[in-house]
């Protein structure tokens, strides 16, 4: 028996580049939480901030999607890039994970704070 766990809880799950470039990683993902019963809403996707800026338009596709689903997104990694808030502004994302803060500390974006 599985012990209960905090509903509001969500599970992370890293996004590689390798794994942005699949054509059916949406599919994939829609199908395993339609076997496995997993709420949208109870995951949060990582996405590292360089692999997001290699194919910035496919990668906002696909977390507008993730978004819709109702699952949350972070980028990983911020800061390591050269143009981290050239980009931030155009990408949907709840959270910001940065090397320099320690990993457990997730830094909140308000979608209406102004840039």
């Amino acid at each position: 028996m599985r012990p209960q766990q905090n509903r509001s809880q969500t599970s992370p799950i890293n996004l590689s580049g390798n794994s942005l470039s699949e054509d059916n990683l949406l599919g994939f993902i829609e199908t395993q939480f339609a076997e496995h019963a997993i709420p949208p809403e109870r995951v949060c996707f990582e996405i590292t901030e360089t692999a997001a800026i290699q194919n910035l338009h496919h990668v906002i596709e696909v977390m507008q999607i993730l978004k819709r689903w109702g699952s949350q997104l972070a980028l990983d990694d911020f800061g390591s890039g050269l143009s981290s808030f050239r980009y931030l502004k155009s990408l949907p994302v709840d959270y910001l994970k940065s090397m320099a803060v320690s990993s457990r500390t997730w830094l909140r974006i308000r979608a209406t704070e102004p840039w």
